[in-house]
């Protein structure tokens, strides 16, 4: 494979990309005014100040939830050519799956996804 078309395309979306955000602050509004950093949520005004915080629970199952589905994402091509793959990497493959199950059972031990 032609590495350098790739890199060419690589700097081509980054130059696109970065083209668009200049140009979005050169031709942007630039105009600050209180009314624009007020809260905004459905139109409606603020009925009250925030006096709860979130629980740390919804960012733990947030973190697990990445963390499992990484290890989704690397297991799927693993097991879509299962057939095909030589001994050894059958072998990491389970490897993997088992680091994964001891993983799961210890988030369950520690009782990571209970709420208090």
């Amino acid at each position: 494979m032609n590495f350098f078309v790739v890199f060419l395309m690589f700097i081509v979306a980054v130059a696109i990309a970065g083209g668009m955000i200049a140009l979005s602050f050169i031709f942007g509004p630039k105009v600050k005014t209180p009314i624009k950093s007020e809260n905004f949520e459905c139109g409606m005004p603020q009925a009250q100040k925030p006096t709860k915080t979130i629980s740390i629970n919804f960012y733990r199952v947030a973190v697990l939830f990445l963390v499992f589905d990484i290890e989704i994402i690397y297991l799927y091509p693993w097991a879509s050519y299962i057939r095909e793959i030589p001994q050894a990497a059958f072998i990491s493959g389970f490897v993997f799956i088992l680091i994964f199950l001891v993983l799961i059972f210890y988030v369950i031990k520690r009782g990571a996804l209970k709420w208090d």
